[in-house]
């Protein structure tokens, strides 16, 4: 899939390549080059960091920039420019990879500087694609800056407003090269000046990490001019022109430089109906590149262009075709070709092979990924018929090792297995078991739900040796097989609803980031020609709202909240409810993870925590064996904060051993201790000493009762930002839960002429502004 898509990229950059080298000839005409902060040239680049922002170390690896207006104005640079390039110092490489996917994205902002933890998603939809296509390893030298040219020019008002860098590597998969394999420069600032994400095999969903390191960064920029008209001529070119289902795209303009002037406005179309439409406005997309989330059906697209107010002129129209979803398959393999391999697939009428052979010492044992969707015959399977499944496991050695089958079916074919609702049988463990004999097979059976799309749709199978029940239909993994199939969905007995049933739910209990899966029992007029709409509300007598791409059973998601659930079901001019359910969201401490030292506590151990009000004395021995407690939220173990306000954590530790000291809390109120909500106490406290540190509670987090956790260990150990739920070999975690109250100002009329504002905290009134 990757390779195919950097085909699409490579035959789309062809045709955009002498649009750019036109642009950027005209650019260059009186282009000014900045490093930021410094102005001019700039100062030299700063120390060497690590893969970031255009190495592959991770799958998915995003990083927001955050140029300063008070950066931008120190290094002279002028309000209304065109940036046409932005570049990055690479100080070494160690075998990269030979070309990195990348898309750049600007956007302006106004407000304090700074940034603070967000998805990627959130920080990304209001910002400019001005580049998408791929890096060459030929620009990637030592000691030089990586150049990009950006392929859409961004226009930078200025006056005040910050100016942010957006860069995604996309190299997919568990990335393409080791930690090392690019090394940029960064600068540390005296503000959060960078935030990043990073993940394998799916792009990060998560809040980001911000740090002061930031990586260096070179623009290049011209004065704007403002324009006169919109000239004749203006092209849409699509950026790819065929994509998969849900992968990002983008469409922009050729044709309005050079040279790109000021006083444009512009407003995205699009029809799923042709090129002739009708085509309706894109909601926020007025920018000169619209930047697509992804589509499920082939669409076109036309921009009106206005100059200034003027009159409309529409660009020609652009086409992105939708790839079928067999071409859009993620892969999945093994990485040895010994030891365990699927022997037999047995599914209602399918028998592939027809004989398993030998358990043990088979010789065709030896395939990583096969793809069966051509050489076995296609088989009919009906829409609210059980069919029994049977699988078998064979291996090359003469040992037999446990693994997990896992079987999936693209019910929506949309060429995206969805682990949550496709996964439709998990099998295991096969292998040694406390009795005899080994087990070889597994046997289940799957229903084909009424609301899979009918048709040829694809089927994928992982055995994965040492696995689970919860093993990604994607990715790689080192023994075992993974194969595909093809089969035949045909509609079942008509639908005729009499019937709605109940809605059911596969957590009745989840925690805010917690998956959990919907579902529908005691319909018994299920049939082809139904359709679903779920919905959700407050109490269980609503009111309701649907959700949002939820028409389908079972459907997965999540929730910030408490909510009741239950499903619209129409069969012709029939609708009827299911009765709703109830899922219950956990309180953050029933979500935290739980921390291991082994042994317990090991010669050192928190002896007390002091926070505000909070004051608890402990010794090792009213520890758990794990070194773990959890303190409830009365007396002395709690307190009360409030956003805004800055207090002193202090820590004791005791015993024979220096310490490191690290303390979380939940801001967020997510049941997660993240990265970003993580600070260092001590990196080495004297057995007996006390180190003590200001924690600020941010104007954004949550209000409420949330956690806190305390961890300690060996000094010279890690007990960083990311180690809230490792196990340790020595030292011990405390838990609390603690209440943050809001900073709020509330404003009275004083005189008919004056107003004043009262600020308070949990300690009352304590400020006057006039």
């Amino acid at each position: 899939m990757i390779d195919f898509y950097r085909s699409l990229i490579k035959l789309t950059r062809n045709g955009l390549m002498l649009f750019v080298l036109l642009l950027n000839f005209q650019l260059a005409q009186g282009q000014v080059l900045v490093n930021v902060p410094g102005g001019g040239t700039g100062p030299g680049p700063g120390a060497a960091y690590n893969y970031r922002p255009l190495g592959t170390f991770w799958g998915y690896d995003r990083g927001q920039i955050q140029l300063t207006a008070a950066e931008l104005t120190s290094a002279a640079v002028p309000n209304g420019i065109i940036i046409s390039r932005v570049a990055f110092f690479l100080n070494s490489y160690n075998n990269p990879t030979p070309n990195t996917p990348v898309r750049v994205l600007l956007r302006e902002v106004a407000g304090p500087a700074g940034l603070t933890p967000a998805t990627y998603a959130s920080v990304s939809s209001a910002a400019t694609l001005c580049f998408n296509g791929t890096v060459s390893s030929a620009t990637f030298l030592p000691n030089t800056w990586v150049t990009i040219f950006l392929t859409s020019p961004f226009f930078f008002n200025g006056g005040g407003t910050h100016l942010e860098v957006i860069v995604e590597s996309n190299f997919g998969g568990a990335g393409g090269e080791a930690f090392n394999g690019k090394i940029f420069s960064r600068s540390n600032l005296g503000f959060n000046g960078f935030q990043y994400w990073g993940a394998d095999n799916t792009p990060p969903a998560g809040n980001g990490n911000v740090t002061t390191f930031r990586p260096d960064v070179q623009l290049y920029y011209n004065l704007a001019t403002p324009c006169a008209s919109v000239p004749a001529g203006i092209t849409a070119v699509p950026f790819p022109s065929t994509v998969c289902s849900s992968i990002p795209y983008s469409v922009s303009l050729t044709g309005l430089y050079p040279p790109f002037n000021s006083g444009y406005t512009f407003q995205w179309m699009s029809s799923t109906v042709g090129a002739g439409g009708p085509f309706v406005a894109i909601p926020g997309a007025t920018q000169a590149i619209y930047s697509s989330p992804g589509q499920i059906a082939t669409t076109w697209y036309q921009c009106q262009i206005r100059c200034s107010g003027g009159p409309i002129t529409n660009s020609s129209v652009a086409t992105v075709n939708l790839n079928s979803p067999t071409t859009c398959y993620c892969g999945s393999n093994a990485t040895s070709s010994v030891d365990t391999d699927i022997g037999q697939v047995v599914f209602g009428p399918m028998t592939n092979p027809a004989a398993v052979g030998t358990t043990t010492n088979n010789p065709t044992s030896f395939n990583t990924y096969t793809n069966f969707t051509t050489t076995v015959p296609v088989q009919n399977y009906t829409q609210g018929i059980s069919y029994p499944i049977t699988l078998r496991q064979i291996t090359s050695g003469n040992f037999f090792f446990a693994a997990y089958f896992n079987v999936f079916i693209d019910y929506n074919q949309d060429g995206v297995f969805d682990p949550t609702v496709e996964r439709v049988y998990s099998g295991g463990p096969t292998g040694p078991t406390s009795a005899a004999p080994i087990t070889t097979s597994v046997t289940g059976s799957i229903t084909i739900p009424f609301s899979s799309f009918t048709g040829v749709t694809r089927m994928r199978i992982v055995l994965r040796e040492g696995g689970n029940n919860t093993n990604l239909p994607c990715g790689t993994y080192v023994w075992g097989e993974t194969e595909d199939y093809n089969i035949n969905i045909v509609p079942g007995v008509p639908c005729g609803l009499t019937n709605a049933g109940s809605a059911t739910t596969s957590l009745t209990n989840v925690c805010p980031t917690q998956v959990f899966k919907l579902d529908i029992t005691g319909t018994v007029t299920l049939g082809s020609g139904m359709t679903w709409q779920w919905q959700s509300g407050p109490a269980a007598i609503g009111p309701w709202t649907n959700i949002a791409g939820a028409t389908s059973y079972p459907f997965a998601t999540t929730e910030a909240a408490t909510t009741w659930y239950r499903c619209r079901i129409t069969c012709g001019a029939t609708t009827l409810y299911t009765n709703p359910v109830l899922v219950t969201l956990n309180t953050p401490a029933q979500c935290y993870c739980i921390p291991v030292h082994i042994p317990n506590c090991n010669n050192m151990w928190t002896s007390n925590v002091t926070f505000n009000t909070l004051n608890n004395t402990t010794g090792c021995s009213s520890n758990t064996t794990l070194a773990y407690n959890v303190y409830p939220a009365s007396g002395t173990t709690t307190t009360t904060v409030t956003q805004n306000q800055t207090y002193n954590i202090s820590v004791t530790t005791s015993g024979i051993i220096n310490s490191i000291i690290s303390v979380w809390i939940d801001y967020n109120f997510n049941g997660v201790y993240e990265p970003t909500e993580w600070q260092q106490i001590a990196v080495s406290n004297p057995p007996g000493s006390t180190a003590t540190v200001p924690v600020t509670i941010p104007g954004t987090s949550g209000t409420g009762l949330t956690g806190m956790r305390v961890r300690s260990r060996f000094s010279g150990n890690p007990n960083t930002s990311t180690s809230a739920c490792l196990t340790f070999g020595s030292g011990e975690t405390e838990d609390y839960l603690i209440t943050i109250n809001p900073f709020y100002t509330t404003c009275m009329c004083r005189y008919p002429w004056s107003i004043y504002c009262i600020r308070f905290s949990d300690y009352g009134m304590f400020g006057f502004v006039d």
